[in-house]
């Protein structure tokens, strides 16, 4: 089941072409290209609600925005016209599934890995041309015959772009006679808005007026959006927050991966709304709801599940700031009952009966199984941060 915005639980499953498309869409969302991997192994442990929920972010991002920014028409025209498909050109179209079955059966396995046969031959671009009437008769389209002209040329590619990939690239780069390539690290598809270096944008405006762009594009630091390790599938994969023992430091852990998993739902939201108020559910239950343009950016949780029988409730305050403070409930058959106070990383209050008093981090959020694998998680103050600058970018395809 997958939550959505006001709560409510809704079944969904995952085809071999929508865990695919899924991988793609993570082009133009840097936060479920990050969540990709750990989600995916969550659900060969046998945890889906990752994958589901990245899923569904999926098909918003794909789906969002007007015809202004994205033209659904135009792209399946461009697309269907000129991508050489597998069939004979103005074959019927009930006769162009043999055609797509019989060449995808001889592309080797190894070419295909870690995807098949099967999800090749359903792909996005299939399904939306298979029934397609070319526009015109005779051959498809073909660039007009001769060596291209020799005038400066700049190609501009993220490193991590699957659908315009570095290789592809690589590639064009022999037909021009003075071009040169510039890579984005830690970028994915459309690199003069989604590079938040900002070398990309900097050396095509150098570009475009007849200076010199720079030779590479350096890597600075971690990426702002490391792989994520997969969420915890039970409040005993937790460590106990520092200064409380045993199950109520597991549960004052849990609060903190809640908030963190929050955070990075807000951002993927964010992705894909053209708003600063938002709302979401949560990983397994709940919802919430934040406001950036109102004073102290207040952040509402509604009995939101992320650690499985661990249910947070109330409202936490200038979110993800050093200064944060909430007051929550915890509620659920995971944990003891009760209400913590957070003033920045300080905790304290009662669960189950006993009071407590220890500390969170804001800056790296660690469950166990991100502390095995070495993978630090991105602080909720660095994503924050990063929101404000994601949410100038232009939605592109």
């Amino acid at each position: 089941r997958v939550t959505l915005p006001n709560g409510r639980r809704r079944r969904s499953a995952l085809t071999r072409q929508e865990l695919f498309f899924t991988l793609i869409a993570g082009d133009l969302d840097d936060v479920a290209r990050s969540a990709f991997p750990g989600a995916v192994s969550s659900a060969l442990r046998g945890d889906l609600a990752p994958i589901l929920r990245l899923k569904r972010r999926a098909l918003l991002s794909e789906g969002g925005g007007s015809p202004r920014d994205f033209s659904s028409g135009l792209y399946a025209a461009t697309t269907c016209e000129e991508i050489p498909f597998p069939w004979t050109r103005f074959s019927a179209p009930a006769d162009r599934l043999a055609q797509i079955a019989s060449a995808a059966a001889q592309i080797p396995a190894a070419e295909l890995y870690p995807f098949d046969t099967a999800t090749t031959a359903g792909n996005d671009f299939i399904r939306q041309c298979r029934r397609w009437p070319e526009a015109s008769p005779g051959p498809p389209p073909a660039p007009p015959p001769g060596a291209l002209p020799d005038i400066p040329v700049l190609m501009v590619s993220g490193e991590v772009d699957l659908r315009t990939p570095v290789e592809a690239a690589r590639g064009a780069l022999g037909d021009w006679p003075n071009a040169r390539l510039l890579v984005a690290p830690d970028t994915g598809h459309s690199t003069l808005s989604a590079d938040l270096s900002g070398c990309i944008p900097r050396a095509a405006r150098r570009f475009l007026r007849g200076g010199r762009p720079p030779a590479r594009c350096r890597r600075r630091g971690r990426p702002a959006f490391p792989a994520l390790a997969p969420p915890p599938a039970s409040l005993g994969e937790l460590r106990p927050a520092r200064g409380v023992s045993g199950r109520r430091g597991r549960a004052v852990r849990a609060v903190e991966v809640t908030l963190f998993d929050v955070a990075e739902d807000v951002l993927g939201t964010l992705l894909t709304s053209g708003s600063l108020r938002l709302k979401g559910g949560g990983l397994r239950g709940g919802r919430w709801a934040i406001d950036f343009e109102a004073r102290r950016v207040p952040l509402v949780l509604r009995r939101v599940e992320v650690v499985p029988g661990v249910r947070v409730t109330g409202v936490v305050r200038d979110f993800g700031r050093r200064r944060q403070s909430a007051r929550l409930r915890l509620s659920g058959p995971a944990t003891p009952d009760g209400v913590l106070e957070f003033a920045g990383e300080r905790v304290r209050g009662a669960l189950g009966g006993k009071k407590v008093r220890g500390t969170i981090s804001i800056g790296v959020v660690e469950d166990a199984s991100a502390a095995r694998a070495g993978t630090p998680r991105p602080t909720l103050i660095q994503m924050m941060r990063v929101a404000s600058e994601l949410d100038k970018r232009p939605r592109q395809r």
